[in-house]
């Protein structure tokens, strides 16, 4: 049995992400009740893939691609994963790769059509000052990405999208991704003007906030009760 440093040291010294020894030192991905998807590209598979070892010591369940499959009915595959309700939101890994991916821009289309939470991991620099927002687009190669994705990534990406600086500590990293929520988080009983909480949706999550307010059919609902064995199910 590895220890917890010597799992994280054979990713370091990994030479690709297929390498027997990296394969084995992987948890495997949570793709049931409240995961967070993780996107990245391969020249970022060491940070990413460190950083996902200790998103799951954290408790923060964890979808992502293994590179154990290819081909476009993987990638349909992994957006359809996206869709799920189970996915509370994706977090991108960014880098000059990640945006020079048409899978990338596929993937952004997504989370915008189904209004998932998301946020970035950014890695690219220009010399010590991380960049985000526009920024990184300007150092791509003019006529690398179309005018449809750069107006889609600008979109997407601007400075006020959650933005994590890739060499934070793994604590800010999960406290920033644990903000990603979903919206339709509890289930409630409507009677007269007024809601009651009967289930949370989420049974992984860690911290919970009751709404004052609820909206059902286009009508604001007060939240007065919270019913009995509400929180039955919840693990933490």
């Amino acid at each position: 049995m590895k220890t917890f440093e010597e799992k994280l040291q054979i990713i370091r010294d990994s030479h690709s992400i297929n390498d027997d020894a990296v394969r084995e030192v992987l948890p495997d991905p949570n793709g049931d009740n409240g995961y967070y998807f993780v996107y990245y590209p391969e020249t970022l598979y060491k940070e990413a893939l460190i950083d996902i070892v200790l998103y799951s010591a954290g408790n923060l369940r964890i979808w992502y691609d293994r590179r154990l499959e290819h081909g476009s009915w993987w990638e349909e595959e992994m957006l359809d994963k996206i869709g799920e309700y189970n996915c509370i939101g994706v977090i991108v890994y960014l880098n000059k790769e990640t945006l020079l991916s048409p899978f990338f821009y596929k993937l952004c289309r997504k989370i915008s059509q189904l209004h998932k939470n998301y946020c970035s991991v950014n890695f690219e620099k220009d010399g010590i000052r991380t960049l985000s927002g526009s920024a990184v687009l300007n150092t791509l190669p003019h006529g690398k990405i179309s005018a449809e994705s750069k107006k889609l990534y600008e979109k997407m990406f601007s400075d006020s999208v959650t933005f994590i600086h890739g060499d934070a500590p793994i604590n800010e990293k999960i406290r920033a991704i644990r903000m990603l929520k979903r919206e339709d988080l509890y289930a409630y009983t409507y009677s007269e003007g007024e809601a009651t909480v009967v289930a949370v949706k989420d049974i992984f999550a860690e911290e919970l906030t009751i709404p004052s307010h609820t909206e059902h059919d286009g009508k604001l609902y007060t939240v007065t009760k919270i019913a009995a064995l509400t929180f039955a199910n919840c693990k933490f």
